[in-house]
């Protein structure tokens, strides 16, 4: 009775065949497999017992072939190209790639020679240490993670089209009414002074210095300041800052006016926004792409100004940010509040002193000011702090107005801006 005996594995040889018709399965040369098949004997379903070594059936086929007998116990397949006893060898001067186990045994060793933990990703020995490598070594192809994570975070910056670069501090005035100014050039013309006013929604220039130069005037809407609304116009121009490069801006346009004959406009949060920046009292400085001082808070936008929270006697009150809010320097800490938040920190014994100040809208005030028992910005506790109570005129008429911190606050603090990430830090 003849069974015929199909290995699997002969896929891995094409030209040998597929099936061997041998008389018993319990011969003991019952059908020759080739030596890449042996690895697999399970596969065939042979008895172990019925089934010789590879070594065994090797040596006998060489003497079958010396000496031209056969044993009877099977028929011998004869395959075109193919010599006997050949089978799974390799041409000459092919060395088997080691698989699997040998792999980790050879790594082991090697590592073990090499004083390190296997697959630790230590130094790799030299290629000629390798010989089971697939490839030679090359470690010009070879690039750490943290370099790869580097050169990422480099590729995303290009996609700003602004890199980042060391600071450089762009001068400032900070004068003895606490008025802070920038220099800056509108459509190629003579550097001006405008205010930096981070507490301005919209840069504005001067109706008598656009018409100087000038430019067509558009009819606009109304501009709401801390003491009341103002008839406003627009005019487009390119407006150049140092360290932060030109831009066109569309100005506000109305009657500003300045103690500062040299002042001709404000620079708001509009262009303000374009960059991180800190402000440096003590320069006076600015730092346009400063590096963010590690004392932080959250400063979400207000109407395009920005805002934070502080403690004003241990309840925390939202604050806008105006650096257009001039003060005289001092030890002093002025911030102001609407009348609602003053009711709610519980200034609402008599004032002790009385300010009379003027603000957007030419109105003259009568500002009641009240000593604090605490102001927190961040972590930092200001001694000396002061409250200014803002009558309900102009923006401070509104329900939802709140108070700001000015530049009595802020030349105690040195402050940081990142519209971008809604960041505000301390740097002083």
């Amino acid at each position: 009775m003849e069974a015929k005996r199909t290995c699997r594995a002969w896929r891995c040889r094409p030209a040998f065949p597929a099936t061997v018709t041998s008389p018993t399965l319990s011969g003991a040369s019952s059908g020759r497999l080739p030596r890449s098949c042996a690895s697999r004997a399970r596969s065939c379903k042979r008895p172990a017992a019925a089934r010789p070594s590879l070594g065994s059936r090797m040596g006998a086929a060489r003497a079958r072939k010396a000496t031209g007998a056969s044993d009877g116990s099977a028929e011998d397949v004869e395959v075109p190209g193919l010599r006997l006893g050949d089978q799974g060898r390799r041409p000459e001067g092919h060395s088997r790639r080691p698989r699997g186990r040998r792999v980790l045994r050879r790594v082991r060793a090697e590592a073990a020679r090499a004083g390190r933990a296997p697959l630790s990703g230590g130094q790799r020995p030299d290629p000629g240490a390798r010989p089971w490598s697939r490839a030679p070594y090359n470690p010009g192809r070879m690039i750490s993670r943290r370099a790869f994570v580097a050169f990422l975070g480099a590729l995303a910056g290009c996609t700003t089209g602004r890199t980042r670069a060391v600071p450089v501090p762009v001068p400032l005035v900070y004068d003895d009414n606490g008025g802070l100014f920038i220099t800056a050039s509108v459509n190629g013309q003579a550097p001006i002074r405008l205010i930096l006013d981070t507490g301005a929604s919209r840069s504005t220039l001067a109706t008598d210095y656009v018409r100087a130069l000038g430019l067509p005037i558009r009819a606009g809407d109304p501009v709401e300041g801390s003491a009341g609304v103002v008839e406003a116009g627009l005019a487009l121009a390119t407006l150049e800052v140092p360290g932060l490069g030109a831009g066109t801006v569309d100005f506000v346009v109305y009657a500003f006016g300045s103690y500062d004959p040299r002042c001709a406009g404000i620079l708001g949060s509009d262009f303000l926004r374009r960059a991180p920046f800190q402000i440096r009292y003590g320069g006076p400085a600015l730092l346009w792409d400063a590096e963010a001082p590690a004392d932080r808070i959250p400063m979400p936008l207000d109407n395009g100004i920005p805002r934070v929270t502080a403690s004003v006697n241990g309840t925390p009150l939202p604050l806008r940010i105006d650096t257009g809010a001039a003060f005289p320097p001092g030890a002093d800490a002025y911030l102001n509040l609407t009348i609602s938040q003053a009711q709610q920190v519980g200034l609402t014994a008599t004032p002790e002193k009385i300010f009379t100040a003027t603000g957007t809208g030419d109105a003259v005030l009568e500002l009641p000011v009240h000593r604090l028992h605490s102001l927190q910005i961040a972590s930092r506790r200001l001694d000396n702090a002061w409250a200014i109570v803002q009558p309900r005129v102009g923006y401070f008429a509104r329900p939802d107005a709140v108070g700001f911190l000015g530049n009595s606050v802020l030349d105690k603090l040195d402050p940081y801006f990142d519209y971008a990430s809604g960041t505000f830090a301390i740097g002083a």
